[in-house]
């Protein structure tokens, strides 16, 4: 990825990647958005972006089956891994 990388937080399996990017060149709230990537195939899995504004903190739960975003719209945004990922043994 060639533009700013704000977050990088690994998932427990190492498989997985989940970062926080902003457009290239650019550094703006608007252009932010949560990209997943599988580690092992070196390769953008999705890319989402519901937070309405700058994107603070992303986590794992435990287990590593959902994750969570949060930022300056004061929203949490819980995400199910399994659908973004599009299996269960992820």
């Amino acid at each position: 990825y060639k533009g700013t990388v704000w977050n990088v937080l690994f998932r427990d399996d190492r498989s997985t990647i989940v970062t926080e990017t902003a457009k290239p060149g650019l550094s703006s709230d608007l252009w932010r958005k949560i990209r997943i990537w599988d580690f092992v195939e070196d390769k953008q899995i999705e890319t989402i972006h519901e937070n309405n504004s700058s994107i603070w903190c992303i986590a794992f739960s435990p287990n590593g089956k959902l994750m969570a975003s949060g930022g300056a719209d004061c929203i949490v945004y819980l995400w199910d891994l399994s659908v973004l990922l599009k299996t269960e043994n992820r």
